[in-house]
């Protein structure tokens, strides 16, 4: 049985050696004999660690966020931002199609989906479409989960895995989203119209009768930027709509209605983006009613256009020549060069008629004359370009001509994947005499989710400065308040890829309802799992000891043995063939079932620390010592070559990241190094350098005889080439080249002698100080064993858990897998006999 089902039809084609072209494998099934592919599997992606329960906890002063995810870039953000939008919200949750129950599952919140059953009719099932709601529920559990959860945030991966998303690019993960979103919300509730708030509609005129009048909907406005410094948002999208040209008519282009809360993108090839993005948006100069006044502003601006490409040839020809474009250098480089030529190497033979000075003195004045003139040409072009700008600020604010009247606020903005800024409702129970404060009652904050972040977060907790040294493979969250000056800079210069969200007073007017009755009930089941997550976690650490801050004596002094030779690989477990006593399995120490407990912490990930990779041995197995949990003696664990290979393997890849970084100097808001930019050629890389210069160097040596015999010389007496070591002295030295050699030294003798003489100055420490650092020797050394044992302990708890989890792929997955294969065969002898009864009667009904 295949494991991907109804993909369509298998791709067929040539492969030709010369020219080959691989894709995805999209047929059900394959015959083994004839082919050497797998199936693509779309639901394979890598998890992010999560901190701690406790560093999880939502603060008091603090709101909730989505985090990013690493298949859908900016969808956590934009899902924080709408959040925040009363209509958005509204929209989102679409209370006609609610449900009573919307399941349950601890690790929700990290991005395991939940599948409820549902009941779907037949035509449905025919085309493949049963899960078409399920973007509509997922969308639901968010905005619930953002308004009343207890942990600090949440994750986006089970509705970026819907069939309907995680098909798509990466990239447009925010446009597909809405179009999904809005296909189902039409589908399930056609006569509501929060459905299409973020719909906009573009209406082009056809210049010709012939042609037909263009319309487009869109609900992610995507301008490409050009590099052009202080533009604004208008500017860019006066060229994404308009599309102006001098050789071509004015084409009738304008929005008939847009979104109510509106979603733009910029994206461009240059970082920053280096776009003014303003804080409240009109929206009339794109609308139908302004028409007219957008085409006489669109017709001044192409005659600015025609204005400064006439004086940038003007500029072109008054700086450069066809002679001078050739060198590189301008007309005015070129008089100046041949100013100073004169005067310095032809003076000598020149005619003695001819006046070298003046000649000079004239080339400098017609230098001096070109540059009056390109500082004018320069003058005018600037001051087509501030009456440009002056134009392109028509129906962007209020003048006496004419005055914006659909007024649209920034409520949110995403720089980078990971970091986004929200406006969100002031809190009125919080301080009100904060600086980081906006007038009126909202509030900016800005949520960053990354690895720097862990270390920031960590270093606030403690008290500190944050240390750059401080590395971690957790990745942790910020959440601060910021100014609008503040979002309004790092929306124009942190990336370049700007996510805008715009929304217009209609949309914040709503007001907010509290979530339906089976939303609530879905949001207190995950805080009660995160309450019972952090109970566990204080349960742990109390037995464990590491509470334990004043050095008090393990309850149980028999645990206080050496574990010096403890290892804690990853995955680092005895082999899966040897057998325990009963329940050693599936049991605790206190009896409790060992799969009781949920993780938190997503799965084990390989260690980072490179003295683990000495303990590595290059034998077939590998044989730690562990501390036995009876015996004050340990025990041996052989590990097969499998397990072996893979740590050897994961220890591998953590250097070359760690060599990738040294390289690059540069990572992404995971953690992970950027590895260095490809040569643009095969004749840029190394090797090849390498070979030139190997080529270049044999030339070199066949044409120059100097060169042929120094290789000869060193070839014959290398020693010639290479110093003598410092330990060995030449004995043919005269007494005077041995007395300047110690003469050079002379001056380290007496300052030696004055650092040995100023040791005797020193004060000795008090002997109290002293003291109390040696009374902090036993706390020291109890600390070492409890760390010890809660080595050995997680050590034991991960061959445990190793073993339940090949005990689970064996029975539930392996098994399983067999049992459906084995109907799945029985099903088609089934099918086979039923086609060929057919096929007998269909003969019989012929012959009578």
């Amino acid at each position: 049985m295949s494991l991907s089902q109804n993909l369509g039809q298998q791709e067929t084609g040539v492969t030709k050696a010369g020219n080959s072209s691989f894709n995805r494998a999209t047929r059900d099934h394959y015959d083994e004999g004839a082919w050497a592919m797998t199936l693509f599997n779309s639901s394979a992606h890598e998890i992010i660690i999560s901190p701690d329960p406790a560093d999880r906890k939502r603060r008091e002063d603090e709101p909730a966020f989505i985090r990013p995810s690493q298949e859908s870039t900016y969808l956590g953000g934009l899902l924080t931002i709408l959040q925040s939008i009363p209509l958005a919200r509204e929209a989102l949750l679409l209370r006609n199609r609610s449900l009573p129950n919307y399941g349950h599952d601890p690790q929700w919140w990290n991005g395991q989906p939940i599948n409820l059953p549902k009941i779907v009719t037949m035509v449905d099932a025919q085309e493949g479409d049963t899960d078409w709601d399920d973007i509509i529920y997922e969308a639901q559990r968010l905005v619930a989960f953002l308004d009343s959860t207890t942990r600090a945030f949440g994750s986006p991966d089970a509705l970026a895995g819907l069939k309907c998303i995680s098909q798509y690019d990466r990239e447009s993960a925010v446009p597909r989203f809405l179009e999904a979103w809005q296909e189902a919300a039409v589908r399930a509730d056609p006569g509501n119209q929060l459905g299409t708030i973020f719909s906009s509609t573009g209406y082009r005129e056809p210049l010709t009768e012939e042609d037909n009048m263009d319309q487009k909907e869109f609900l992610v406005l995507e301008p490409f930027v050009e590099h052009d410094p202080g533009q604004t948002l208008y500017d860019v999208l006066d060229r994404a709509l308009w599309c102006d040209r001098l050789d071509q008519p004015l084409a009738d282009i304008w929005l008939e209605n847009v979104a109510e809360v509106l979603v733009m993108k910029l994206g461009g090839s240059q970082k920053p983006v280096d776009v003014i993005i303003p804080s409240v948006f009109y929206a009339d100069r794109y609308l139908a009613q302004s028409r007219e006044v957008a085409r006489d502003f669109r017709t001044r601006r192409l005659q600015a256009y025609e204005k400064i490409d006439k004086l940038d040839r003007a500029i072109k020809r008054c700086s450069q020549s066809k002679l001078t474009a050739q060198t590189g250098m301008t007309s005015r480089d070129v008089l100046e060069k041949a100013a100073s030529a004169i005067t310095t190497k032809f003076a000598d033979s020149a005619p003695a008629d001819m006046a070298i000075e003046d000649v000079a003195n004239e080339l400098r004045a017609m230098s001096a004359r070109i540059e009056k003139q390109l500082k004018g040409l320069e003058d005018k072009r600037q001051n087509i370009k501030d009456s440009l700008r002056d134009y392109s600020k028509i129906l962007t604010e209020a003048s006496p001509d004419a005055e914006p009247h659909y007024k649209y606020t920034l409520r949110g903005v995403c720089t980078e994947p990971h970091v986004a800024y929200v406006l969100r409702r002031r809190d009125q129970s919080g301080s009100e005499n904060n600086e980081h404060t906006t007038t009126g009652e909202y509030q900016w904050w800005r949520f960053s989710f990354s690895t720097e972040d862990a270390a920031i977060r960590k270093a606030e907790s403690l008290g500190r400065d944050k240390n750059d040294s401080d590395q971690s493979d957790i990745i942790g969250y910020t959440a601060r308040k910021v100014d609008e000056a503040q979002v309004l800079k790092a929306a124009c210069e942190e990336s370049n890829q700007v996510l805008l969200i715009y929304a217009n007073n209609n949309a914040m007017s709503i007001r907010e309802e509290p979530v339906p009755a089976g939303l609530q009930e879905f949001v207190r089941r995950d805080n009660e799992a995160f309450e019972s997550e952090l109970q566990d976690a204080e349960v742990t650490y109390r037995d464990t000891g590491i509470a334990d801050t004043y050095g008090q004596p393990s309850p149980n002094p028999e645990q206080g043995y050496s574990t010096q030779n403890v290892n804690v690989f990853d995955y680092q477990v005895p082999s899966f063939n040897e057998t325990e006593g009963p329940g050693q399995e599936m049991q605790e120490r206190d009896g409790r079932p060992l799969l009781s407990r949920s993780s938190t912490a997503g799965p084990v990930q390989p260690p980072s620390d490179a003295e683990m990779w000495d303990a590595v041995d290059d034998k077939a197995t590998y044989q730690p010592q562990v501390a036995s949990p009876t015996f004050n003696k340990p025990c041996l664990m052989t590990l097969d070559n499998d397990t072996v290979a893979s740590a050897t393997i994961e220890l591998l890849e953590t250097r070359l990241r760690r060599l990738t970084y040294l390289l690059t100097g540069d990572a992404n808001w995971t953690g992970e190094p950027t590895p260095p930019a490809k040569p643009a050629s095969l004749s840029d890389s190394i090797s090849s350098r390498l070979l030139r210069l190997e080529k270049d160097l044999e030339q070199l040596s066949r044409t120059t005889p100097a060169v042929r015999d120094v290789l000869s010389l060193h070839a014959r007496f290398p020693e010639l080439f290479h110093p003598a070591p410092p330990g060995s002295l030449p004995e043919n030295l005269t007494t005077q080249n041995l007395a300047s050699v110690v003469l050079s030294y002379a001056s380290a003798y007496p300052e030696t002698a004055s650092r040995l003489s100023s040791l005797n100055d020193l004060p000795i420490p008090d002997a109290e100080a002293s003291a109390s650092l040696i009374q902090l020797q036993p706390r020291l050394d109890q600390l070492s064993r409890i760390q010890d044992e809660q080595a050995r302990q997680i050590s034991e708890l991960r061959v445990r858990s190793a073993k339940a989890l090949q005990r689970w792929y064996e029975v539930a997955l392996v098994s399983g897998g067999e049992c459906w294969a084995e109907w799945e065969g029985r099903l088609e002898d089934v099918e086979r006999e039923v086609r060929r009864e057919e096929v007998v009667r269909e003969r019989r009904e012929k012959e009578l």
